[in-house]
């Protein structure tokens, strides 16, 4: 189903049927596992084709809050991107404005 880049972005920044959710564990020094439960948290994006992981924090909530976040950056950089290409299109070419230019 097409969704409108648009509509995602200003209410919630993605949905949640769209987004898939792995839990896996940290990787430590020298291949160690740190952690032996699953606090690493990846979250891609499907239609978008993103993926944010993140493995700072011992809990996988936090981890889990700090990839949304993540993931609203990514798409707010991409519709800012998207408004600086349409503005420069409607903005046009820019003219030295010197004495033999009138």
């Amino acid at each position: 189903m097409y969704r409108p880049f648009w509509k995602m972005t200003q209410s919630s920044g993605y949905y949640n049927s769209d987004l898939e959710i792995t839990a896996m564990r940290s990787d430590g020094a020298d291949g160690q596992n740190v952690n032996e439960v699953n606090s690493a948290v990846r979250i891609c994006h499907i239609p978008a084709r993103i993926n944010v992981k993140v493995a700072q924090e011992r809990s996988q909530l936090q981890n889990r809050e700090i990839t949304l976040k993540q993931l609203k950056g990514h798409f707010l950089a991409i519709v800012n991107d998207r408004k600086l290409k349409n503005f420069e299109v409607i903005k046009g070419d820019v003219v030295e404005a010197n004495l033999g230019a009138q």
